[in-house]
């Protein structure tokens, strides 16, 4: 292996997608990919089965009594005060820890103690001893479910920055080692420590997971050719529907057990994580410059047609024309109004089908991964499409971008307003289905516009512009438990909220389609006091060769 003189043949803006270099077959650009589709489906399945596992985790109807051996340990139950045990047929109604308190403050035996108790506590088929129901209400469970997202919001900037410096690779075995590990003490954590330790851990997770979508940014513009940009990002990222689907499934399945209950959940969640974590360690390689058997043709292939660094460089982040920079801005905007929509489908789907449409927790998620479904097929179709039509030239590459935040963001909340408009099961799971073949588009839209302005700093851009669209997010919970309250089976209610987040979305899009841009902006060359060109073929790269 040796440096030679060859300079890739690109045009300005590093947006010819045909070079002399033209690999067949799988090479190791698509390896990359799978690993970090393999992440990207982890991490959401991380968080999706929460907002189904939490209707199995406070509904008293269908999980499984707890095994309790012995009583030795009253103190643990009455200072738990949200805590709520399930009933079955000819058992007594629920004595609260308040009437359990009573119990120890007035002239009692233990033996009227532990029937109390047992009144509530009996022996099932199941094995598990700390499968038990929460009292907690609507204002509370937002509060859980929302927790990942404060502090997935809040460390992106930074863990951006990181994941800019250090590469994809080791941010991301972080992230997915934090998780599996946090994931599998879950269960305990708010067995010991109710709700606020539950959200203790959520909090830890999602601030681990700031770096995942700033390392698939930052791998796709090192290992993405021009030519294959929209396919291989829509790969990758088929595994956020991919994640959201057996998420709800197995959620929906898992806490409708008898046997199982919603721990499994989690714990299946947790070893899924560390697979992942191995993978990554194992054959993640951050750029094509550092990988140690990727053949010439297909490492030219690569980087013939892009305006990352071929070199891997440490480059000063141009803060001050990134913050300042229309096209950034208006990529921002419409992600935010994206966000919103999918944060509601993402949070409040299970809550809707469970008190609207009274749809039984063991269907609920097969109904709330319906959307996920669809969106799977429906983005592999976009990406291939994209880069057929920008390949031929009968599309710009910002008319793609255009259309596809246009299809994904309004068109879909059209589909999403007309749900909460439905009584029917069937007609509200088609019109689901419809809102996510629609917002799939997102994925040829500003999903991927980062690398399109700015590859050299994609992990940054997208760390910014996932936090100030999450911010914004953190909105949704506020709009429905001010709006909907406890009243969570009021139709028309849902319906006022729908009709909020579809007005946000139509005005994001217009924003972008004003502003947006996908043309490399000049200070993707940026490097602190020095001058930066627009044009990679004025940089002095130094590409290496395979003997």
């Amino acid at each position: 292996m040796k440096d030679t003189d060859y300079r890739p043949v690109v045009q300005k803006n590093g947006q010819d997608s045909k070079t002399k270099y033209t690999p067949k077959g799988l090479g190791k650009r698509h390896t990359q990919a799978l690993i970090v589709f393999m992440a990207c489906f982890v991490g959401i399945l991380l968080r999706a089965h929460l907002s189904v596992s939490i209707v199995a985790m406070t509904s008293h109807k269908n999980v499984a009594p707890t095994i309790v051996e012995d009583t030795t340990n009253i103190n643990t139950f009455v200072n738990n005060s949200d805590l709520y045990y399930d009933t079955t047929e000819n058992i007594a109604n629920v004595v609260n820890a308040t009437e359990m308190e009573s119990l120890t403050t007035t002239e009692t035996t233990p033996s009227e103690i532990d029937y109390a108790i047992n009144v509530n506590i009996t022996k099932s088929n199941t094995q598990w001893g700390i499968i038990m129901t929460y009292d907690w209400n609507k204002a509370t469970q937002e509060m859980i479910v929302f927790s990942f997202f404060v502090s997935y919001t809040a460390t992106m900037i930074p863990l951006g920055v990181v994941v800019q410096r250090l590469g994809w690779k080791l941010p991301l075995c972080a992230a997915m080692l934090a998780n599996g590990v946090l994931s599998v003490v879950s269960p305990w954590a708010v067995m010991y420590g109710g709700w606020k330790c539950l959200c203790l851990v959520r909090i830890l997770q999602g601030a681990t997971q700031s770096m995942l979508f700033p390392s698939v940014q930052t791998m796709l513009a090192k290992w993405a050719p021009f030519s294959e940009r929209g396919r291989l990002s829509t790969y990758v990222y088929t595994g956020l529907p991919l994640g959201s689907t057996i998420g709800f499934q197995v959620s929906g399945f898992l806490s409708s057990s008898s046997y199982f209950g919603w721990p499994v959940t989690f714990w299946f969640c947790g070893v899924l994580s560390l697979i992942c974590f191995g993978l990554i360690a194992a054959f993640g390689v951050a750029t094509p410059y550092d990988h140690p058997s990727i053949s010439e043709e297909e490492f030219l292939y690569i980087t013939g047609s892009t305006s990352s660094d071929i070199v891997p460089k440490r480059r000063s982040t141009p803060w001050k024309h990134i913050l300042t920079s229309k096209p950034f801005w208006a990529m921002v905007v419409v992600q935010i109004g994206s966000t919103m929509g999918h944060l509601f489908v993402f949070t409040e789907i299970p809550q809707y089908l469970n008190n609207v449409l009274h749809i039984d927790l063991k269907y609920n998620g097969w109904f709330s991964s319906l959307p996920f479904v669809c969106m799977l097929f429906a983005a592999v179709l976009y990406g291939n499409l994209s880069d057929f039509l920008v390949s031929n030239k009968y599309l710009s590459l910002r008319n793609v971008r255009r259309i596809g935040n246009t299809i994904g963001v309004p068109m879909a909340g059209a589909f999403l307003l007309s749900f909460s408009c439905v009584s029917d099961a069937r007609a509200a799971g088609a019109l689901l289905a419809m809102y996510s073949v629609m917002h799939a588009a997102v994925f040829i839209g500003f999903h991927i516009n980062h690398v399109d302005l700015a590859p050299n700093f994609a992990g940054p851009l997208m760390a910014v512009s996932n936090m100030l669209a999450h911010l914004s997010g953190l909105l949704v919970p506020v709009i429905v438990s001010t709006i909907i309250q406890d009243d969570v089976s009021n139709a028309s209610k849902w319906q006022v909220v729908l009709v909020i987040l579809f007005s946000i979305q139509v005005v994001a899009n217009g924003v972008f389609v004003v502003f947006g841009r996908a043309e490399v902006q000049p200070w993707n060359y940026y490097d602190g006091d020095k001058s930066y060109s627009s044009d990679p073929a004025d940089e002095d790269l130094h590409l290496k060769t395979k003997a």
